[in-house]
């Protein structure tokens, strides 16, 4: 166990923890395993509401490994209907399956997976955008805003974090680096940021 410098539970320090997972989805059903069509390639945030949204947290997490582990632990549209109850649904910018087939400029598949989502989280559904110094990325966020708009989906502004501060981009390149067998150039321009920034700093990117 990591020693904790609080001396008193975190919400009595004015911090309000969220409980949630950055979940992997199965393109068929978690129990399809087939080589070349079954890998996970969208994801999906959940966060619980209450205990109640915790305990189908703990559920879909435990079914995604004891059922539907295939490279990753995946959930399926039926173990999602199943455990829906006081969670929030947020379909992530990037990798999730909205944003994935507008980027394919698949409207029709786009709204269908929409609905499917909105029919299981109701008004807890959420499209998520992002800023990203990236042309392909900034057009299709302008696709999602856009089907947000003609859906009346509330949209929710979110950030990658993968480090602390901005100087520690190198160190974790230098990890995927040593990962995949490749190299990278310290002295690089590096222009995006996925360090955690402050809310103030949030509003100053949208606005």
């Amino acid at each position: 166990m990591v020693p904790s410098t609080f001396t008193k539970p975190v919400w009595q320090e004015g911090i309000k923890p969220i409980i949630g997972i950055d979940a992997f989805l199965a393109p068929r059903t978690r129990f399809d395993k087939d080589t070349g069509i079954d890998r996970p390639r969208s994801r999906l945030v959940l966060l619980a509401k209450n205990n109640k949204g915790y305990q189908n947290l703990i559920e879909l997490v435990t079914r995604s490994y004891v059922d539907g582990f295939y490279y990753r632990p995946r959930l399926d549209q039926e173990l999602l209907k199943k455990h829906s109850d006081n969670l929030i649904c947020i379909i992530p910018s990037f990798a999730g399956e909205v944003a994935q087939a507008l980027k394919d400029n698949d409207t029709e598949r786009a709204g269908a997976a929409l609905s499917w989502y909105r029919d299981t989280y109701g008004t807890d559904c959420y499209l998520e955008i992002s800023h990203r110094e990236n042309s392909g990325r900034t057009e299709n966020q302008e696709r999602i805003i856009k089907l947000a708009k003609e859906t009346n989906t509330p949209l929710v502004a979110a950030h990658d974090v993968y480090y602390v501060k901005q100087s520690d981009a190198v160190a974790r390149e230098t990890m995927i680096a040593i990962q995949s067998g490749n190299a990278i150039d310290p002295a690089e321009d590096r222009t995006e940021d996925f360090s955690f920034i402050t809310q103030a700093q949030a509003l100053n990117i949208i606005f």
